[in-house]
């Protein structure tokens, strides 16, 4: 049977919030870790300029700062242990700035030594970078966390030189983001009835169907990649999963291991099929307008979709950042509770306003 519904965790949430206004951004987290504690999450500010990462933006920035400043805000879920996902919440944003830093310098030393006096405008963040990082912690996590892996999505805000943001999401695994907009401008209104949700991210799994057909035809190369659920004895339960075997060869199999999802980082002993090959998708917030962005873990959103989300979020209406932050995350476990077919979860919310210049924070 499931927990009683109205019994909260024993366990004390981790949560953290703050604002960055060169960026037109505040945020909040909220994290239930279980007795798993296998969730982990990172919030940085990256400088192009330096190429490094700092945990706080600086109070002042010159005009070239702001150009080169980026927001930069993670979710890495963990499964069999928790040391790929703290490997990402340490490591993964730190390299992708310090890729994306070098590939500007190099931008810009061609752009001199061409004599051109029109800069071609390039994205923040490249999604070669992004992706570069991410093979180079999946490559670290393999060799040593043979037995862990996990899921991250990440999400990067930066300055457009006409006030707008740029926003670019990137994931791999079933985290996910959502996005709530506004049915009008700000610039004359302001308001916290998010009218407008959809996803930004969508689930790596074997129900999406190009997923499925790279697996299918990644297998028929290598003979380690096979889609079907996972058996007990009452019969086939939950959705489709990867496994390395055929069905009928799981008996005393070594290798008898599935996995849900069909990218990760790590993941060592499972097919390799599932790859660390990220997703991104990029829009941009335009200087009048605001949106919210919420990202979480599959803690919360096995349990809401999105317009959940802006369900809660707009019984919510008079809360500070942080307390729609902890809404979301306690009402997701609250369903947990309620449901006797799931077990609880760890749970990791990040909740991300952006405002464009001319909107006031």
């Amino acid at each position: 049977m499931g927990n009683s519904a109205g019994k909260m965790p024993d366990f004390k949430e981790r949560n953290r919030t703050g604002a960055a206004a060169a960026l037109g951004v505040t945020y909040a987290v909220c994290q239930i870790p279980t007795y798993k504690d296998e969730d982990r999450f990172d919030v940085s500010f990256g400088s192009f300029h330096s190429g490094t990462i700092h945990e706080k933006m600086p109070d002042r920035l010159s005009s070239l700062d702001r150009r080169d400043t980026v927001a930069c805000f993670g979710i890495y879920d963990g499964h069999g242990g928790s040391e790929v996902a703290r490997l990402c919440s340490q490591s993964l944003v730190a390299s992708i700035i310090r890729r994306s830093a070098k590939r500007k310098r190099l931008a810009r030393r061609t752009i001199d030594e061409q004599a051109s006096s029109q800069e071609e405008e390039e994205e923040a963040i490249p999604d070669e970078c992004i992706g570069a990082a991410y093979h180079e912690a999946d490559s670290i996590s393999k060799t040593l966390y043979k037995h862990a892996g996990a899921t991250a999505i990440n999400l990067f805000v930066s300055n457009n030189e006409d006030g707008s943001r740029s926003v670019k999401c990137a994931w791999a695994g079933d985290s996910r983001a959502s996005l709530h907009t506004h049915a009008f401008s700000l610039s004359s209104r302001r308001t916290k009835n998010f009218r407008k949700s959809s996803y930004i991210s969508f689930d790596h799994d074997p129900t999406r169907e190009d997923e499925r057909e790279r697996i299918k035809e990644h297998n028929k190369i290598y003979n380690d990649a096979y889609i079907r659920k996972r058996t007990s004895p009452q019969g086939d339960i939950g959705p489709d999963a990867i496994f390395r075997i055929p069905k009928g060869s799981e008996q005393n199999n070594p290798y008898n291991i599935s996995i849900m999802m069909s990218r990760s980082i790590g993941d060592y002993y499972h097919s390799s099929a599932v790859i660390s090959a990220p997703e991104t998708t990029t829009f941009t917030v335009q200087k009048d307008e605001s949106v919210r962005i919420v990202l979480a873990s599959d803690g919360l959103w096995r349990t809401m979709k999105k317009r959940c989300v802006g369900s809660v979020m707009k019984r919510g209406s008079k809360d500070t950042i942080m307390q729609t932050a902890k809404r979301l995350a306690f009402e997701s476990f609250r369903r947990t509770q309620r449901n006797q077919y799931l077990r609880q979860d760890d749970i990791t919310v990040i909740v991300v306003d952006v405002h464009g210049a001319n909107v006031d924070i």
